[in-house]
């Protein structure tokens, strides 16, 4: 009778196993470094955290990991208000081979060579331009899919 189980048993599990997507999914997320390099218009260099008071003039160097969790990276930007904050991204020359047309580290846009890329280490330069409370969002995207990708990040500064 045992047997008479398995006949049933076995084609439903097959069925069922059948079905499921094996791929799997994850959000891409932005990770930041604890500390961060400030140079002042003078050229002294110190390290800072993101919620330190800079100056105008100061230029900041913040590094970042991207990572597409178990999907790969598509695209990374950063945006910030040009009259306030100058931004740029900058990369290692042997990063080089792992971007794509669409990159433009002087308007922090990288675009990353297709299904080769789930993490990516930049760093995030930008400089005050003038004093207030400056905020500076982030879209990271990755091949996961709509539902999971691109996610925005954002962090604000105060400037003297």
């Amino acid at each position: 009778m045992k047997h008479v189980y398995y006949l049933f048993l076995l084609p439903l599990v097959a069925v069922c196993m059948q079905s499921c997507d094996m791929t799997a999914r994850s959000t891409p997320f932005v990770q930041f470094a604890g500390k961060m390099v400030r140079t002042s218009a003078a050229g002294l260099q110190d390290t800072i955290t993101l919620a330190d008071t800079l100056h105008v003039g100061d230029t900041i160097r913040l590094q970042l990991a991207l990572q597409g969790g178990y999907n790969s990276l598509t695209s990374f930007e950063t945006k910030a208000d040009s009259t306030a904050l100058r931004t740029a991204l900058e990369v290692i020359p042997e990063q080089l081979h792992l971007l794509t047309t669409g990159t433009d580290f002087e308007h922090g846009k990288l675009a990353f060579v297709q299904d080769k890329v789930t993490i990516f280490i930049t760093t995030l330069r930008y400089t005050p331009r003038r004093a207030g409370s400056h905020r500076v969002e982030m879209l990271i995207s990755s091949s996961a899919g709509e539902k999971y990708s691109p996610q925005y990040y954002s962090f604000e500064t105060t400037v003297k």
